[in-house]
């Protein structure tokens, strides 16, 4: 246990030693207070550590702010480009898109416009996502099909997937599975104020992310204070939720994933997948060798030695890197069954 414990610091410090790894996937978080509230970006570079994925996390929030205070702090451009992100997340106000279409299209959309005219600029071919918001507890007051949560929660709902398709990009639906969630459990997503996340709400969304951008279940990351049961329930509702509308929501659009399956026999299968708009061509290389030009498919490994997949992905914008190396058995425990466990403790 110590030296697991060990070996996870070790891949902790050296990520922030070495942040241009072209191993590690970059994400930016750019919103406000339901963002930052609990540090929810590294509540989720906490989860996708813990299941073996190497990342380099940051973010660029400010209370309160909505896409046109955004576009006017000049530490959102300098967070921009300070790195080339793989993928940048966009989230502004709690209302802004409860409005009309005609109220967004002048208050929103243009400061949208610059925002993704700044992150094309620094890397043609960032994957940028929004970040889809939930009702307050009690519902906006000021308007009567917002009047009370669940009007509150489908006007925003309506308004991040309008915006998705104005800008054919993805959404990762925060809030619908904030709804689900409040709906059918007694969990308490908010802080006293009824519309700031508490520390289980931030969780459920670090776990949705998780589940938008690797298709996986959070199995391996439980905060300390959200019980165990709870934290099953929480991530099981995001991934199942998430897995079944990646089409809804465009996530199948923009992805390129690898899925580890330690076997009973010792080998290790990786299945990978890839889609990009535009794309010209893919091109899996499997340990330096092996190429498939194809947008999917699947190797198996003899061993559960140190393999690494790397994927090379030539679109409209330029060419897209990346590169996946298998995570220890340690990272896999929480997915394997009754069986795997024993025998990997067995061959240990």
């Amino acid at each position: 246990m110590v030296v697991a414990v060990l070996l996870l610091l070790n891949v902790q410090v050296k990520a922030q030693e070495n942040p241009m790894d072209p191993s590690k996937t970059s994400y930016l978080f750019i919103g406000n207070s339901f963002t930052y509230y609990n540090d929810m970006p590294t509540m989720f570079e906490h989860i996708a550590r813990n299941a073996g994925k190497s990342v380099y996390v940051k973010s660029n929030t400010k209370g309160g702010a909505n896409f046109d205070e955004h576009s006017q702090r000049p530490s959102v451009y300098a967070s921009i480009k300070s790195h080339k992100w793989d993928n940048i997340i966009l989230q502004g106000y709690s209302r802004e898109f409860i409005h009309s279409a005609a109220h967004v299209d002048s208050a929103t959309v243009p400061y949208l416009n610059q925002l993704l005219d700044s992150i094309y600029a620094n890397n043609p071919c960032t994957n940028v996502y929004f970040f889809m918001t939930w009702g307050y507890d009690k519902g906006f007051g000021d308007y009567e099909y917002t009047k009370d949560f669940e009007g509150m929660a489908d006007t925003i709902h309506g308004g991040y997937m309008r915006i998705g398709e104005y800008y054919q990009l993805p959404v990762v639906p925060v809030g619908k599975v904030w709804k689900n969630v409040k709906l059918s459990s007694r969990a308490n997503l908010y802080v006293r104020d009824k519309f700031h996340p508490s520390k289980k709400g931030s969780f459920l969304a670090a776990s949705t992310f998780f589940s938008a951008f690797y298709d996986e279940e959070n199995r391996n990351y439980k905060p300390k204070w959200v019980s165990k049961r709870m934290a099953r329930y929480i991530s099981n509702q995001a991934y199942v939720f998430v897995h079944e509308n990646r089409g809804l929501y465009s996530l199948d659009e923009q992805e390129s994933l690898v899925n580890w399956k330690f076997n009973e026999d010792g080998t290790v299968k990786a299945e990978f997948r890839s889609n990009y708009p535009n794309a010209l061509s893919y091109r899996w290389t499997i340990d330096g060798e092996k190429d498939i030009q194809d947008p999917k498919g699947s190797v198996v490994f003899a061993d559960d030695k140190d393999h690494e997949i790397e994927l090379e992905v030539v679109s409209d914008c330029g060419s897209r890197n990346y590169s996946y190396r298998m995570p220890p058995p340690y990272y896999q425990k929480a997915n394997l069954t009754r069986r795997e466990k024993r025998l990997l403790r067995n061959k240990k």
